[in-house]
C-alpha cells in the first residue's frame, strides 16, 4: 500500500492488550472482516490468543510501551495516542479511502449509520462506505 515508503529492515516489536478490552474487540473486528487469515486463525474478542507479541494492562501500558520502545506498534484507543504523542495509521474504509484518526473522521463514520433503523445506539462503526476526512 505504500510502495514509495523505505521501510528499515529490523525487526519491530508487537505490543498488545492482555486484558479484556472494547479496544481490543474493535481492532481484532476490523482486521477480521479484511483478513480471512486472520478471521479463521485468531478472530475477534475482547481477549485473544495473539500469535505474537508483548501483552500489556490498559491502554496506557500499551502506549507507554510503544513510546519508549524503539520500532514498535500496539493499537490503543484515540485519546491514549494523543496522550503519549503516538503516530497513528490511516485506515482504510469501505469506499477504499484512507480515514485517519481525528475527530472529524469520527463525526463522519457516525453521520454515516442509519441510526433510525436500529433499536439501540450500540452499533459497530467499522466499514463504513463514504469519503474519509
Amino acid at each position: 500500500m505504500n510502495p514509495g515508503l523505505a521501510l528499515p529492515r529490523t525487526n519491530i516489536t508487537v505490543v498488545h492488550r492482555e486484558d479484556d478490552s472494547g479496544t481490543t474487540f474493535l481492532f481484532s473486528e476490523l482486521l477480521s472482516r479484511s483478513s480471512e487469515p486472520w478471521r479463521t486463525q485468531v478472530g475477534a474478542a475482547q481477549s485473544l490468543r495473539w500469535p505474537l507479541g508483548e501483552g500489556r494492562s490498559g491502554n496506557g501500558g500499551v502506549a507507554a510501551t510503544v513510546q519508549r520502545t524503539r520500532v514498535s506498534i500496539g493499537d490503543v484507543e484515540y485519546a491514549y495516542a494523543r496522550q503519549h504523542r503516538l503516530i497513528s495509521a490511516s485506515v482504510r474504509n469501505a469506499s477504499g479511502e484512507f480515514a485517519r484518526p481525528r475527530r472529524e473522521s469520527f463525526e463522519a463514520a457516525t453521520a454515516a449509520v442509519p441510526w433510525r433503523e436500529f433499536g439501540d445506539l450500540s452499533q459497530l462503526l467499522i466499514g463504513l462506505p463514504g469519503r474519509s476526512t
